[in-house]
């Protein structure tokens, strides 16, 4: 069954006039998609696509319009980097996105977190990785992992690696998250994100900036107890496949 948009938005390429009105999904993605073919820089057929994939379905990670509607508004900042509305179209995008578990990405990217606990003398406690994770595979990820590297103290180091006959970028940084546990505490899952802004509201003394939290990396841990006056220290490594 085609999905039918009862809207009549008239949209000129080039002196050639797309009327929206009874077309499909498909048909118009096709109209976007010509105009794309022989010019891929075009704003107008780039915003089109992107919203309407924006509001299709995501299913899993290979049938999923709404990440390529990131993708494509990602591209449109790439043209126009100070355009406000693109970005805040392009968070709003991240806000309705679902992550994506490491083994759904077929190894596209793999994450590997461990968390090193040490008591108050600085005996190793216990050296306990991540059982499972979540992630955003979007541009927005790699400018987080990038920005680490501006971090001082975290040992920061990107490079490249070879897993098996694949090239993968890597990235590596430490976070000493305490060198004494204020009280007893417990971790299982540990996150990345990004606060990102969302518009504004108004109020009776001006607009009022509003954000967005975007998580990027979600890791879950075996159960494990931190007392009081612990060390505690991640070490998270990061791989895109070339």
């Amino acid at each position: 069954m085609k999905i039918v948009f009862f809207l009549i938005i008239p949209i000129m390429f080039g002196g050639v006039i797309f009327n929206a009105y009874g077309d499909s999904v498909e048909d118009m993605l096709a109209d976007f998609s010509s105009v794309l073919e022989t010019d891929p820089e075009n704003m107008t057929a780039l915003d089109g696509k992107a919203t309407i994939l924006g509001n299709l379905e995501c299913k899993f990670y290979t049938d999923c319009p709404p990440l390529e509607a990131i993708q494509i508004v990602e591209k449109m900042l790439e043209i126009d980097p100070n355009n406000e509305e693109l970005k805040l179209k392009r968070n709003f995008l991240y806000s309705q996105i679902r992550l994506f578990d490491m083994n759904e990405i077929n190894d596209e990217y793999l994450v590997h977190v461990q968390l090193i606990v040490r008591d108050k003398n600085g005996t190793l406690v216990s050296v306990i990785e991540n059982s499972g994770t979540d992630i955003s595979p979007t541009n927005m990820l790699e400018t987080h992992l990038n920005e680490k590297e501006k971090e001082p103290g975290n040992n920061y180091k990107k490079d490249i690696v070879k897993i098996g006959q694949d090239d993968y970028i890597r990235w590596h940084y430490e976070i000493q998250k305490s060198l004494s546990e204020a009280e007893r505490k417990f971790f299982g899952k540990i996150k990345s994100s990004e606060i990102v802004p969302d518009g504004y509201e108004p109020s009776p003394h001006g607009p009022i900036e509003m954000s967005l939290q975007i998580i990027l990396i979600s890791s879950i841990f075996p159960a494990i107890n931190v007392d009081e006056g612990d060390q505690t220290l991640r070490i998270i490594e990061v791989l895109k496949k070339i």
